[in-house]
């Protein structure tokens, strides 16, 4: 600021008397008068501009004091500052929240804490800023809120401390969830035997957890890489299924699940599952992290019992396989007996012993089909069951099942009606297999039918199906019933009925349908009745073969001449080889012999050579497989035509006997009307 009196006080002059006329005229004095007048005018204004700022900042100061103070009083965390001794000396709004009491000032902190939570606090407090801990966890007095303490100097003294509080509650809980959780799951993991594995692409590290080691057994300091891990597992299938599954998580991002062998240090070789998931970022693998599980004991436990399971089926095999043979060998007597006394000319008389012999063969063929059911369903269930899948038309099929069944209609005054929509449709199908199919379920449509009933078959292309639905006008079945519908020997209480039957037909006929790449719905309604409907995959660009006349041909083209025949049947059953000496009575031109076990019939054969040897398999002293190699073995009788005559009717011996070089296979109990055909095919 410029000084007025600088002029005055650098210019020299006389010593100022104050006394008018001793050196200072009176011009002078006004003139000094007026300048300081004016320099006072100067000084007032300034000092007024500056008490003009000093007000100004003060308002300022006061608004940034009550910003401050707004700032301190609503900040999200607890803000408390307190002395040495702990007491609280401030508080804001959310600190006294969080302490859950409205005047904690004058106060000492610690009251506000769980016992547990005091010492530390007041450790931490006494020894700051020394050992500065980063954070505290500590307990309100009513263990309602978990908060986290830190603790910093105030900016006003060092013997004042300023804590902030957060509340941390939620998370604590799920750090104690987690906690638990991993505990868990660490409990879980070491009972399943199940440990975890991770690799950092980028930095090449391998990390794995103790389990894992311990189901590898690698040592302590064992170099984890891919390479290493490698030459864990077995040489062969499981190292080579490993490292394809690595190339493909690595390069494809694709996750794996493996069941493997590893080879421990010990040697032992041990089956484990490994799962492997990837972590990219925009298509490149980060992380390859997963599981590894001890299924060792699984794997062998699971062999065990499959092996138990197969035992178990081969031995229900075999027992179907005797007990088949010993049912068929004694109805090969009864359905024999009556197929040669209805031929006989008295019985032909006798109107009453014809209706008696039609029982007998009714009761017989019911039990042989009951048999072959049984037989069905094993052959099916044990993947053996061979199918012919070829194109079908469906319409010629169905008019002979409808023909074959019709007379079982008429006795119970049942009406056959079959639509003609399908004409012309054909299906891929094994043509026996699906004439099996019908069948069943026009005999089911006929049994489970009132009388005077309805059958209704209609046909139609659906899509890339053909359905065959086969409707009667029964009782119906019940939702619960048809939910037991497809159950092997579930009759759905009809067994308490006088109705025939097994309980396995509409299993076998599911499962056919499905073998042939169909599928069998059925619908119901109580007290209307109900529809069986199948579906089958359309032929399309399949040409429907035509009939085999070969054999029809053969059989008509020799029927005129009667060539004389030898035939040897070796049977030990003296019925079976009674009924087939009657049977070979009635036909021209044969030399019937007979022999009763497995030498007799070799010694038989070399003596008379005979046209025709009919075998049964199971023989005394030399079986009929046995007996054929003999055959074979001998130059002059190897071209005989042997025939297997046989009870046993599993497929599988079926193949077994065809392939050791026996010419055909008739299953006992058989009708004489195969016999007159391979005898006509012979003399042919």
């Amino acid at each position: 600021m410029s000084d007025p009196d600088a002029g005055w006080r650098h210019q020299p002059h006389a010593p100022d008397t104050g006394l008018p006329g001793q050196g200072v005229s009176g011009a002078q004095v006004e003139d000094r008068a007026v300048h300081l007048l004016h320099a006072l005018q100067v000084h007032q204004e300034e000092l007024a501009q500056q008490n003009e700022s000093l007000h100004e900042v003060r308002d300022e100061l006061a608004r940034s004091l009550q910003r401050y103070v707004d700032l301190y009083e609503t900040a999200p965390v607890g803000l408390l500052t307190i002395d040495r001794q702990t007491m609280v000396l401030e508080a804001n709004r959310h600190g006294r929240d969080l302490l859950g009491i409205a005047a904690p000032v004058g106060t000492d902190l610690l009251s506000h804490l769980a016992p547990e939570s005091q010492g530390f606090l007041r450790q931490a407090v006494a020894a700051y800023p020394a050992t500065r801990s980063p954070s505290l966890a500590v307990l309100t007095v009513d263990r309602r809120r978990t908060l986290s303490v830190e603790l910093g100097a105030s900016a006003t003294t060092g013997d004042q401390l300023t804590l902030v509080l957060t509340d941390i509650s939620a998370r604590s809980i799920a750090e104690a969830k987690l906690k638990r959780t991993r505990e868990m799951l660490e409990l879980s993991n070491q009972a399943a035997r199940i440990g975890h594995w991770a690799h950092d692409i980028e930095l090449g590290r391998w990390s794995s957890s103790a389990m894992a080691r311990e189901i590898h057994q690698s040592k302590v300091g064992f170099p984890y890489t891919f390479t290493s891990v490698l030459e864990l597992y077995k040489v062969g299938d499981s190292r080579d299924r490993l490292r394809a599954a690595f190339d493909a998580a690595i390069h494809r991002c694709e996750p794996f699940e493996l069941d493997l062998q590893i080879v421990r240090s010990d040697g032992e070789e041990r089956w484990v599952r490994v799962i492997g998931r990837v972590d990219s970022v925009q298509g490149r693998v980060r992380w390859l992290y997963g599981t590894l599980q001890d299924i060792d004991d699984r794997v062998r436990a699971e062999a065990h019992r499959f092996d138990r399971v197969e035992l178990a089926s081969r031995s229900k095999s075999a027992f179907l396989s005797r007990m088949s043979h010993e049912l068929r060998t004694p109805l090969s007597a009864v359905l024999g007996f009556s197929e040669l006394l209805a031929r006989d000319e008295s019985v032909k008389a006798s109107a009453a012993a014809q209706r008696q012999l039609g029982h007998i063969a009714e009761a017989g063929k019911h039990l042989l089909s009951m048999i072959d059911t049984v037989l069905d369903l094993e052959r099916v269930e044990a993947g053996e069951l061979k199918l012919v899948s070829e194109a079908v038309e469906v319409g010629p099929l169905l008019a002979d099942c409808l023909t074959l069944i019709s007379p079982l209609a008429a006795c119970r005054q049942i009406s056959l009606a079959d639509g003609d929509a399908g004409t012309g449709l054909c299906v891929v199908a094994d043509r026996t297999r699906l004439r099996q199919v019908l069948l069943n379920l026009l005999s089911n449509a006929v049994k489970y039918n009132r009388e005077e009933g309805a059958i209704a078959v209609d046909m139609a292309r659906q899509g890339q199906d053909v359905s065959i639905a086969i409707s009667d006008t029964g009782m119906g079945l019940k939702p619960e019933q048809l939910a037991e519908l497809f159950q092997p020997f579930n009759r759905l209480g009809a067994e308490s009925s006088q109705t025939e039957g097994t309980g396995l037909g509409l299993v076998i006929s599911r499962q056919l349908v499905e073998a042939m790449g169909g599928r069998i719905a059925a619908h119901s309604v109580v007290g209307q009745g109900s529809v069986f409907t199948v579906y089958l995959p359309v032929a399309a660009g399949l040409a429907v073969p035509a009939p085999d006349q070969t054999f029809a041909a053969e059989s008509n083209g020799c029927a005129a001449a009667v060539l004389p025949l030898r035939v040897l049947y070796v049977e030990d059953n003296r019925l079976l080889a009674e009924m087939m000496r009657l049977f070979f009575r009635r036909i021209d031109g044969v030399q019937f012999e007979l022999a009763t076990d497995g030498e007799a019939g070799l010694a038989a054969a070399r003596a008379l050579r005979p046209d025709l040897l009919l075998v049964d398999i199971n023989l005394p002293r030399l079986n009929g497989f046995e007996l054929l190699a003999q055959l074979r073995a001998d130059p002059g009788l190897a071209s005989i035509p042997c025939v297997a005559v046989s009870a046993n009717a599993m497929d599988t011996e079926v193949a077994r006997a065809l392939s050791a070089g026996f010419f055909d296979y008739i299953t006992k109990p058989f009708s004489f009307h195969r016999i007159t055909q391979l005898v006509d095919k012979l003399r042919a």
